[in-house]
């Protein structure tokens, strides 16, 4: 699965050119617009927020909220 994301300015695909982590549950990523028109770099970030499945390996420094998911809500997001 690859995650796309819009140029905010054209509305064109921009592609993940680099990116660096900040935490251990988020990163900055830097986007290029691919419209040679546009030209827009920017920066976004991705945060994980909470856990829909415990880990078989937890971290003991990460903490994130436990959500129950439920059957319907899981199946929407496959």
């Amino acid at each position: 699965m690859t995650i796309s994301i819009c140029c905010p300015h054209c509305d064109s695909r921009a592609i993940a050119r680099t990116s660096k982590a900040l935490t251990s549950t988020m990163r900055e990523i830097r986007y290029a617009c691919v419209d040679p028109e546009c030209g827009h770099t920017y920066v976004a970030t991705l945060e994980i927020v909470r856990t829909l499945s415990p880990s078989a390996k937890p971290n003991p420094s990460v903490i994130l909220p436990i959500v129950k998911v439920t059957q319907r809500q899981s199946a929407t997001h496959a």
